[in-house]
C-alpha cells in the first residue's frame, strides 16, 4: 500500500489486508495499533522516514472509513495524537528521525509531564529544575497526574532551565527516557478504585542535551500548542477510551434491556427516552464540530471540543447509572454482571473528564479571552457562520449586506403593531424578490434557482441575525417543498408567481397550538365534480395575506387505505372560508382558518392522494433544517450584541466583561452555538443528499438549535440588565423571535422524540 496507488487499488489492498486471517479481534485496540504501526498505517500521512506511508488525504479518509466500518479503534496515544504533532512543528530534522518512527510503529508509549504539586491548572508555575551540566542536563523535581506513566517508555516534560527568567520565559520542553536512573513512579488511586494517573519523581536524572526541543526557554509556546492537540484528542473521542470500553456500548441497547419497550418499540420511560435522544444529539454535535474544525482556529475548536465532550461524557455515564438503577451500585461483589460492575467505576472515573487536560473553567477562560476578546481589548466575537465553502459564503455575505442596508430590524416594532395582515412591508418584500430568494428552492424548470438546503440555510441564518419577518419560510420553503415532494408543480395554477414571489402561498397543516401532524381532523369528502373541505387550521404561518393556501386534509373514505391524505389548493375568497389574522409577539403574522363545507373543483387536488409520511416526513426534515439555521443566526447575533455591551458597559468602576462569571456564561453560549452550527450544516447536507440519517440529524439540529437559541437570548436579556427589559433595546426582539421560531414545526421535546423514533427506540 502506498501513495502511488490509485484510490481504488489502495482500497482493494486495504480490504484484503484487514480481512487477513491473522488479524487481532476488533476490540483489541492495542493489538490493532501495533499491527497498523507495523504496516505504516498508524500515521499513514507521515513520510516514510518518519514511519508512515506518505498517503494523500483521500487514501487516509478511506482508511479511517474502513476502520470505522469494522469497529476497529486505535489506542489513545499521547505520543501519536499530542507529542508527534508538536514535534513536527518544533523539533529539528534529526530529532524527528529519532523520535517519530517508534511512535508511528507503536513501539514507544509516552506520558505527559506537565502538572506539578501545588500548581494545579497553572502549568506555567513549573518548579522542576533542569540544570546544564555541560554535556547533559540534570533534572530534579516531581510531576503529578501523569496518565499511564507506569506503562510508558518516555515522558515529555516542562522543566525550568532559567529560574531567574520571567515565569513563562524560563520554561523548556524536554524528552526523558522513563528507564533512566533516578526516576521512580507511584500510581495514584482515584475514587473509582482504579487510575491511569501516577506521580513521577526525578532525582538527579541525567538527560542528553539532544532531547531538548525548541531550545532553552522555548518551552512555553510548545506547551500551549501541545495542549491544543490534547484537547482535540480528548474532544474527538479520546475521553471514551480513557473512561473505558463499556462507555462505547450503545445507550439505546442498554435502555431497551433495562427499561423495556412498548408495542411500537419505544422505550417505556418517556423521560429516559428523551435523555437517550438528547445524548445522541450532543455526541453528534461534538463529533461534527471536531470534523468541521479541522484546519480552523485551534484555540477556538480545541477548547470548545474539550469543554463539550468532557461534559457529554459525564452525562453519558450518569445516564447509564440511571438506566441500571440499583444494579449500578455494585462494587467487587458477586451477583452483578461484569458490565454492571464496570459502569459504576466508569461513572466515577468520568468525573475527572472535566478536570484533566485543563478544567472546564480553564477552557471557558480561553474561549472568553482568546476567542471572544472579552479582556485586553480583543477584536470581539468572531463570525459564526453556516457557510461551508466559498459559494455559500458569497450567498451569505450578499444576504447580510442586503439586510444591513435595508435595516428591517429598525421597523420590526412598527410592523408588529400595524393592522396589516402582511408579514412585512411591500417595499422590503419587493427588494427580496429582486434577489430571487422566493425561488431559491424551486426547480430550475419552473424558473427557480434549484438550490439545496445548504444554500438556503445561509440565507435564513442571515435573516435570523436581523430578526426579520418575511413570507419566505411559508412560501419559499414549505409551499415550494410540498409541490416538489408531490411533483405537483404542473397542476398548480400560476405557479410562476410563487417562484417570483409575486403571489405568496401558505401551507395549512397545523391544527393545534402544539405541533402534531399526526392529529389531522380536517377532511376532504368526495362530491360530484370535486371535493368538500371541512375543518380548522391554526396556526397557518403567513396565511392571512397569502394569495393561495395549500391545505393538507384527510380523505373521507379514501379509495386506498394506504393513501388517506391529500394536498389541495384553496382560494381564500372561496365560499365557506373564514380567516382571522393572528399577530405574534415577534411581528410575525399567522392565521386561524375555518373551512365550512368549502366546495373545491377536482383540479384543486395537487398530485395524488398519499400516505402521511410521503409529504410530512420529508417536509419536516426541510423545515427543521431551515428553522435551525434561522435559530443559529438569532443566537449568534444575540451573543455578539451582548458581548459588545459587556465590553463597553461599566459598573463598580469595572467593565462588565472583566467579571469572570459573565465571561464564562458568554463562553459557554459561544461553544453551544458552534456545536449547533455543526449539526445544522451536517443536517442540511444529509437532507440534500438523501442520507439514511437525514431525519435524525434534521430533528437533532432543530432540537439543539431551539434550546440553544432560547438559552442564549434569555442569557442575553439577563446580561443586559434592566436595559434589556426596555422596548428600545433590540435584544428583546431576538428574545421574542427565538421563542416563536423554536416552537413552530415542533419544539425541542417533539424533535427529541422524533430522533428517538428515527434511531429505533
Amino acid at each position: 500500500m502506498g501513495p502511488e496507488q490509485t484510490l481504488e487499488a489502495f482500497e482493494a489492498e486495504l480490504v484484503a489486508w484487514l480481512d487477513a486471517s491473522d488479524a487481532p479481534p476488533v476490540e483489541d485496540s492495542v493489538a490493532w495499533s501495533e499491527r497498523l504501526g507495523q504496516a505504516g498505517l498508524l500515521a499513514p500521512d507521515w513520510v516514510p522516514e518518519h514511519g508512515g506511508l506518505g498517503l494523500p488525504r483521500t487514501h487516509v479518509r478511506a482508511l479511517e472509513s474502513a476502520l470505522r466500518e469494522r469497529g476497529i479503534r486505535r489506542t489513545v496515544s499521547g505520543g501519536l495524537e499530542m507529542l508527534a504533532p508538536a514535534l513536527l512543528e518544533y523539533a529539528s530534522p534529526e530529532q524527528l528521525l529519532e523520535f517519530l518512527p517508534p511512535i508511528a510503529r507503536a513501539e514507544t508509549m509516552w506520558a505527559q509531564g506537565y502538572s506539578e504539586p501545588q500548581a494545579g491548572s497553572d502549568l506555567a508555575n513549573v518548579q522542576m529544575r533542569c540544570e546544564d551540566q555541560g554535556d547533559h542536563y540534570l533534572v530534579n523535581g516531581q510531576k503529578i497526574w501523569t496518565s499511564g506513566a507506569d506503562q510508558s517508555d518516555w515522558i515529555f516534560c516542562l522543566v525550568r532551565t532559567d529560574p531567574s527568567a520571567k515565569k513563562h520565559d524560563g520554561i523548556s520542553f524536554l524528552l526523558v527516557d522513563l528507564r533512566s536512573e533516578g526516576i521512580s513512579i507511584s500510581p495514584i488511586v482515584l475514587i473509582s478504585g482504579r487510575s491511569p494517573f501516577c506521580e513521577v519523581f526525578f532525582s538527579d536524572v541525567r538527560v542528553p542535551k539532544g532531547n531538548l526541543i525548541g531550545g532553552e526557554g522555548g518551552g512555553w509556546p510548545i506547551a500551549k500548542r501541545l495542549l491544543q492537540f490534547e484537547r482535540n484528542m480528548l474532544g474527538s473521542g479520546g475521553l471514551a477510551s480513557l473512561t473505558g470500553k463499556a462507555g462505547r456500548k450503545s445507550l439505546a441497547d442498554v435502555a431497551r434491556e433495562r427499561v423495556g419497550v412498548d408495542a411500537e418499540g419505544r422505550l417505556q420511560d418517556a423521560g429516559l427516552r428523551e435523555r437517550v435522544a438528547r445524548q445522541w444529539v450532543d455526541e453528534q454535535a461534538n463529533r461534527l464540530t471536531g470534523r468541521r474544525g479541522r484546519g480552523g482556529d485551534a484555540a477556538r475548536v480545541s477548547s470548545i471540543l474539550k469543554l463539550a465532550s468532557s461534559e457529554t461524557s459525564q452525562q453519558r455515564y450518569a445516564l447509564l447509572m440511571d438506566l441500571l438503577g440499583s444494579e449500578g451500585f455494585g462494587w467487587e461483589s458477586e451477583g452483578f454482571s461484569a458490565h454492571e460492575l464496570s459502569i459504576p467505576r466508569q461513572w466515577l472515573r468520568s468525573r475527572a473528564n472535566t478536570i484533566e487536560g485543563g478544567t472546564s473553567e480553564v477552557q471557558l477562560n480561553i474561549i472568553a479571552k482568546r476567542v471572544l476578546g472579552m479582556t485586553g481589548g480583543g477584536s470581539g466575537v468572531p463570525d459564526q457562520s453556516l457557510a461551508r465553502n466559498e459559494d455559500e459564503a458569497l450567498i451569505r455575505d450578499s444576504a447580510l449586506q442586503f439586510l444591513t442596508e435595508q435595516d428591517p430590524l429598525g421597523s420590526v416594532r412598527d410592523w408588529r403593531d400595524a393592522e396589516s395582515a402582511a408579514p412585512c412591508s411591500a417595499a422590503f418584500w419587493s427588494a427580496v424578490q429582486e434577489l430571487g430568494w422566493p425561488g431559491l428552492l424551486a426547480p430550475e424548470d419552473q424558473g427557480g434557482a434549484g438550490l439545496g438546503l445548504r444554500e438556503c440555510a445561509v440565507v435564513f441564518e442571515a435573516l435570523g441575525r436581523h430578526a426579520v419577518s418575511t413570507p419566505l419560510f411559508a412560501s419559499g420553503v414549505l409551499a415550494t417543498s410540498a409541490l416538489t415532494l408531490l411533483d405537483a408543480w404542473g397542476v398548480l395554477p400560476k405557479a410562476e408567481t410563487l417562484v417570483t414571489g409575486d403571489g405568496t402561498v401558505a401551507l395549512a397543516l397545523d391544527e393545534s397550538a402544539r405541533f402534531d401532524p399526526s392529529a389531522i381532523a380536517t377532511t376532504a369528502r368526495r362530491v360530484d365534480g370535486g371535493f368538500e373541505l371541512s375543518g380548522t387550521k391554526r396556526p397557518v404561518l403567513d396565511g392571512a395575506a397569502a394569495e393561495r393556501w395549500l391545505v393538507w386534509a384527510r380523505l373521507e373514505a379514501p379509495e386506498n387505505a394506504d393513501t388517506p391524505f391529500a394536498l389541495f389548493v384553496v382560494d381564500p375568497s372561496a365560499a365557506g372560508v373564514h380567516c382571522e389574522t393572528l399577530r405574534w409577539i415577534d411581528g410575525r403574522r399567522a392565521a386561524a382558518i375555518r373551512f365550512d363545507a368549502v366546495r373545491l373543483d377536482a383540479s384543486a387536488l395537487l398530485g395524488t392522494p398519499c400516505a402521511e409520511a410521503t409529504l410530512v416526513e420529508p417536509l419536516l426534515d426541510r423545515a427543521s433544517v431551515i428553522l435551525a439555521a434561522e435559530l443559529c443566526g438569532i443566537a449568534a447575533a444575540a451573543l455578539k450584541r451582548t458581548v459588545e455591551y459587556l465590553v463597553t458597559r461599566e459598573q463598580f468602576d469595572q467593565r462588565l466583561a472583566e467579571f469572570q462569571a459573565l465571561q464564562h456564561r458568554c463562553a459557554r453560549l459561544f461553544a453551544d452555538i458552534e456545536r449547533t452550527i455543526s449539526i445544522t450544516q451536517a443536517a442540511a447536507a444529509a437532507v440534500d443528499e438523501g442520507a439514511s440519517d437525514a431525519s435524525a440529524l434534521a430533528s437533532g439540529a432543530k432540537a439543539l438549535a431551539s434550546e440553544v437559541a432560547r438559552t442564549t437570548t434569555e442569557e442575553a436579556l439577563q446580561l443586559h440588565g434592566g436595559l434589556g427589559m426596555t422596548e428600545e433595546q433590540d435584544i428583546g426582539l431576538f428574545f421574542k423571535r427565538a421563542r416563536t421560531t423554536s416552537a413552530i414545526w415542533g419544539d425541542a421535546r417533539y424533535h427529541l422524540a422524533r430522533v428517538a423514533t428515527q434511531n429505533g427506540y
